[in-house]
């Protein structure tokens, strides 16, 4: 995942990863990376608390990567 990896909200295309960095150490370890994602307007409502964000192919099984969000 970098820069410019599209982001999807219940299979569809929303946004794109704006960067990728990493929480401090202290933080929990199932939450030390940050992405920082540009979303459209229209969707974001659809982005809760309690969301999960996988990395998964895209439209084909060996296509880019994209960050799906449920």
């Amino acid at each position: 995942i970098m820069k410019g990896t599209e982001v999807w909200l219940a299979g569809h295309r929303v946004g794109k990863v704006q960067s990728v960095d990493y929480a401090p150490v202290t933080a929990d370890p199932d939450r030390r990376v940050v992405l920082r994602m540009e979303v459209l307007t229209k969707h974001i409502a659809g982005f809760r608390r309690d969301s999960w964000a996988q990395i998964r192919s895209g439209t084909t099984l060996i296509g880019n990567p994209v960050v799906h969000v449920t």
